[in-house]
């Protein structure tokens, strides 16, 4: 299927092929457009808060990095390295990247947006994710129809989703993930991502209208670089997977065989054994189809409820020597 937002492909896939992402019932949205546009106005009230790879606590939104990957995910990846940039703002809003992982094919970034304006809340179950494209003066620059950049890397399926549940109040603060697929050509670049300024009105979705002044031509950095390993298991008959620490991936050949693979994964039983003998099941936090024959990415997590103590969507890879999927093992 197309890359398309939520409303515009839930009636152009199988219900039995994706999932609501953990509690908070958002499916990854993905978005790619097909335009080629001229250069748009610089973001020049973006303002850079703070930079280098150590966040220093100030900035660091430790709940929103819990809300994803748990309170122990969030232990596990203190430590990781970040490229760039940290905090970016305008006059009204600031957003913050609490953390980036990448595996040198995909990568995932827990992002806290928040106004300036203590009083302020957020409309719920906005991801506010940037739809433009950019280079560094500010400029649109879209991939061409292949998803193809002009500098010639690759870039496809860029989403976000929510963090808010039922409980929670609206507030000035709205966490919420972006992920990126098909990322391998971006090893070591820094992606340039703004958001609309009021004369872009093709850039302007219903779902963020209620808060689109704040985000005025807010734009931002992320720099890709690998900072988690990608593992290949394979299985008896040679068929291979991969798994990162956020991640596994299930390889398609055509458009057919994703549609055929995302629905085995979806509802599948998981297991991940470790080095020191011991096995573990987990669960299908989140379920990633790809457009055409590339890779579906399966968020694993130890519970099937973010609510759990000991929840974590995310895993020291390098312990793991192996994972079933439906029974059949995949190993190191």
């Amino acid at each position: 299927m197309k890359n398309e937002t939520l409303t515009d492909a839930i009636g152009m896939i199988d219900e039995d092929m994706v999932l609501a992402a953990g509690q908070y019932g958002m499916i990854r949205q993905t978005r790619r457009k097909h335009r080629i546009l001229g250069a748009a106005a610089a973001a020049c009230a973006a303002v850079v808060l703070m930079t280098g790879a150590a966040y220093a606590y100030s900035v660091y939104h430790r709940e929103s990095v819990q809300k994803y990957f748990g309170v122990r995910g969030e232990e596990l990846i203190a430590g990781y390295p970040t490229a760039g940039d940290a905090v970016f703002a305008n006059d009204e809003v600031s957003l913050t990247v609490d953390a980036l992982l990448y595996d040198g094919r995909s990568a995932v970034a827990v992002v806290t947006l928040e106004a300036l304006d203590p009083d302020y809340a957020f409309e719920k179950d906005n991801c506010y994710m940037p739809e433009i494209v950019c280079d560094a003066a500010g400029n649109a620059v879209e991939p061409n129809m292949n998803g193809e950049m002009p500098d010639g890397a690759f870039l496809s399926g860029y989403g976000a989703f929510s963090f808010w549940s039922d409980s929670e109040q609206r507030s000035n603060q709205c966490r919420f993930i972006m992920d990126f697929h098909d990322m391998a050509d971006w090893d070591g670049k820094t992606l340039y991502m703004r958001y609309g300024e009021p004369d872009e009105e093709e850039y302007i979705y219903a779902s963020r209208e209620k808060d689109r002044a704040l985000l005025d031509g807010l734009m931002i950095s992320l720099t890709f670089e690998k900072n988690c390993e990608l593992y290949t298991l394979t299985a008896e008959d040679g068929a291979q997977v991969y798994l990162s620490d956020f991640e596994l991936l299930v390889p398609a050949d055509e458009a057919a065989d994703v549609r055929q693979k995302a629905s085995k994964l979806h509802g599948a039983d998981y297991r991940i054994f470790y080095a020191d003998g011991t096995a573990q099941q987990v669960y299908e936090h989140g379920l990633y189809i790809p457009d055409g024959g590339r890779d579906c990415a399966v968020t694993l997590a130890t519970s099937d409820s973010n609510f759990d103590a000991a929840f974590t969507s995310v895993f020291r890879a390098e312990q793991i020597t192996a994972v079933e999927i439906n029974g059949v093992r995949y190993s190191r």
